[in-house]
């Protein structure tokens, strides 16, 4: 059969239906106040029934998981000339409904002002298609990244080096009827880590490129402040495998016949880094494959942790896809 590769980002619609109350992790009797719905990212796809196959050995979850209250930067003109001092752009401001830009010749800022995260670009190299003479290799790249970041005061102490990877390019050289590839820039990728559990989704990250010699030509930022909130119970591995069972599986796969979930952990959850989100909740990553008519792809969905109760999952639509984010 053959693989699809793809890897699907999934994830649960998780509403608290309004009624339900948790009883208090403490066992003094106080009620916990529900929780919004973690902001968990969908893709567009097909609802399916399909049997889960476990091929993993589930962890054994703990009693209460801290839910954390998020904190963002305060988006004004101090926050703004703090990067562009870090980030040595010399431009003017200009205010916009949602962001505000920062240009200097092929340098570019956008600071969005709802989370206080931003992306600089090297307009004349960052996804340029131009090759480049010399790019640090992965150890050295996590290197450079990470000296440059804590130089810049951008490096968060719970923000841990996560991976590395390439920007890549392919052209079809006519004259030798031959294609060519090549890398275009190397990223180092950061991701928050709360108490050794890892922050998961769109938000929550760092991503550095590097050029020439690691030369810095481009910088995704999303991360926020944390502050504990409540201690909250979260139910075990084998109940959240049956929701997803009963509620289904979303999948890019049409008709899908059957999942093999080889991963279940408990991480946190982080949404879109361009938008606001109140707590930091637990949920449990479910990974593996699903093998459908078209063959098998990659599959990772998302579902909640905190007891519960929770509505049935659905696909998101065009209007709903969320932001390309990196």
């Amino acid at each position: 059969m053959r693989r699809i590769c793809r890897v699907l980002i999934i994830a649960t619609i998780s509403v608290l239906l309004s009624g339900a109350l948790l009883g208090c992790a403490s066992g003094q009797g106080t009620a916990l106040a529900l929780l919004p719905a973690p902001p968990l990212s969908q893709v567009k796809g097909y609802m399916a029934q399909a049997p889960i196959h476990v091929q993993t050995t589930l962890p054994k979850a703990p009693q209460t998981l801290m839910v954390y209250r998020i904190s963002y930067p305060e988006v004004n003109d101090e926050y703004v000339s703090r990067l562009r001092r870090a980030l040595a752009l010399d431009g003017k401001a200009e205010a916009g409904a949602d962001s505000i830009m920062v240009r200097d010749g092929a340098l570019a800022l956008e600071v969005y002002r709802a989370t206080g995260a931003f992306w600089y670009k090297d307009t004349a190299q960052l996804w340029s298609g131009k090759r480049p003479a010399s790019l640090p290799d992965a150890e050295t790249g996590v290197s450079v990244a990470t000296a440059l970041l804590a130089r810049a005061g951008l490096l968060p102490e719970n923000m841990i080096f996560a991976s590395t990877g390439h920007s890549n390019v392919t052209i079809y050289d006519a004259a030798s009827g031959q294609q060519i590839s090549y890398d275009t820039d190397l990223h180092v990728n950061f991701r928050l880590m709360v108490r050794d559990m890892p922050v998961e989704g769109p938000g929550a990250k760092i991503k550095a490129y590097l050029g020439d010699n690691g030369e810095l030509i481009g910088l995704y930022w999303a991360t926020f402040g944390i502050q504990p909130h409540r201690a909250y119970p979260i139910i075990p591995a084998e109940r959240a495998v049956e929701s997803l069972q009963e509620s289904g599986v979303i999948s890019t796969l049409k008709q899908v016949r059957r999942v093999n979930l080889t991963e279940v952990s408990l991480v946190y959850y982080a949404g879109p880094g361009l938008e606001r989100q109140e707590y930091l909740e637990p949920v449990y990553r479910m990974a593996g494959t699903v093998e459908g008519e078209e063959g098998v792809a990659d599959y990772v969905q998302y579902v909640p942790a905190i007891e519960g109760r929770y509505l049935k999952p659905s696909p998101a639509s065009d209007a709903e896809s969320p932001a390309r984010e990196p």
